[in-house]
């Protein structure tokens, strides 16, 4: 019977436990232009232009536009490295930067979950994002958060 408990707590452990390093992520808050209406449209002219801002630093950073845009997603850059092999395995290092519109604006991942998943130009490319966009929407409108970050 002691055991129950310390199995459950493992059990725990290993289902929450899935790698989150190297996940970033920046939600940019828009305002409709029409006070009456509480949502924005993907044409808006501040949609548009905060994703011209995303392309011109993604661009800069090497990374591409993928040729076919994943569900979900407005718009999809990839930065094709190397791939890696561990433990005889081989990995690919292909790094994602995903942009999806929201009701309130836009959300900006950059990265993903693994164990491949923390990779300095993601953390590079998160900074610049994160930092033209303030300087642009201010402070104020930005949120940004890094799972996993210690």
């Amino acid at each position: 019977m002691r055991a129950f408990p310390f199995i459950c707590l493992l059990i725990v452990a290993l289902v929450s436990g899935c790698d989150p390093t190297g996940l970033r992520r920046v939600q940019l808050q828009l305002y409709p232009a029409n006070t009456q209406t509480s949502t924005i449209a993907v044409d808006a002219p501040d949609v548009q232009e905060a994703l011209q801002i995303i392309d011109a630093v993604v661009v800069r950073h090497g990374f591409h536009p993928a040729s076919q845009s994943e569900q979900g997603f407005i718009r999809v850059y990839l930065l094709s490295r190397p791939p890696v092999t561990v433990s005889g395995r081989v990995y690919s290092r292909t790094l994602p930067c995903r942009v999806r519109f929201t009701a309130t604006g836009l959300e900006v991942t950059f990265g993903n979950y693994g164990l491949l998943g923390g990779n300095p130009e993601a953390a590079s490319l998160f900074d610049d994002v994160r930092k033209a966009l303030i300087e642009r929407y201010g402070k104020k409108n930005i949120k940004s958060h890094v799972f996993g970050d210690a």
